[in-house]
């Protein structure tokens, strides 16, 4: 029923139920800007042509793939949807909390930037409070266990913000990493470009686009032991190559390819 209905990562959030987990416990549902599901759709949809080409090559029957946006984004929430289907719990939208952990939060910073930190289990907890100069928090009953730091949450992030506020956010995120707290500074995505460690990898490329130009993109975020895997040209434009690949894979003619466009069923523009 949804055929017809633009598929982008806008769209998609909300309809696959990632837009009611992002947002703060007081606010509205949100996007998260970053158009998650554009990437993740084409991900999985690669992923299934591989194993279907695999599965021909050894078998030499052909597989039917059905792949939508909307059901590859919601396996993001995949914890979720499984809470409520099996245990009919909807999580309720939890800004940057966790459903168990505390404290688990992005707390403001010195320097005008954001700490990210979660103390995952007690011996996080005890380098944490011992970091910040407040051992005696690990004496308090009410953060003595995970759950009762979970039910004092909001307590302890007042107690965490006051801290983190008077650090720089670089400096704090390495010295708890250190202690083996998580920790890191929140990044914006010009940080994220320039990050030393995705540089060092080569996740970014720059790929000249017929229609935007030359920009840095990600680029293959795995590495293959046998089969190196490289971004070599930009996404296609709506049905660059359908007339190409119909004619030279199924032997479509010019004359059945026009028809095939005045049906709807292939072109360079969306349906009317």
């Amino acid at each position: 029923p949804y055929a017809n209905i633009p598929g982008i990562g806008g769209t998609i959030e909300p309809m696959s139920g990632m837009s009611a987990l992002l947002g703060y416990e007081d606010g509205p549902p949100q996007n998260s800007g970053a158009m998650y599901p554009d990437p993740v759709a084409g991900s999985y949809c690669a992923a299934a042509l591989i194993m279907a080409l695999r599965h021909r090559d050894r078998t030499g029957q052909g597989q039917y793939i059905d792949i939508g946006m909307m059901e590859a984004n919601a396996t993001f929430i995949g914890d979720a949807l499984l809470e409520a289907s099996a245990n009919g719990v909807v999580r309720p939208r939890m800004g940057n909390h966790h459903p168990r952990i505390a404290p688990h939060n992005i707390y403001a910073a010195r320097d005008g930037r954001w700490l990210a930190l979660s103390a995952d289990d007690d011996a996080m907890w005890r380098a944490l409070a011992s970091f910040i100069g407040r051992p005696d928090l690990t004496a308090d009953p009410r953060f003595a266990t995970m759950a009762g730091r979970k039910a004092n949450e909001w307590t302890l992030d007042a107690i965490v913000a006051a801290w983190a506020i008077e650090q720089d956010a670089d400096d704090a995120a390495a010295a708890l990493v250190a202690r083996g707290v998580v920790a890191a500074r929140v990044r914006d995505t010009l940080d994220v470009l320039d990050h030393p460690q995705l540089r060092s990898r080569g996740l970014f490329v720059e790929v000249a686009h017929p229609e935007t130009g030359r920009h840095p993109q990600a680029g293959v975020p795995w590495r293959f032991s046998r089969t190196p895997a490289a971004v070599t040209r930009p996404a296609p434009m709506l049905g660059e190559h359908s007339r190409e690949v119909l004619a030279e894979y199924l032997g479509v003619t010019d004359t059945d390819y026009d028809e095939l466009v005045a049906l709807g069923v292939t072109g360079d523009m969306p349906p009317e």
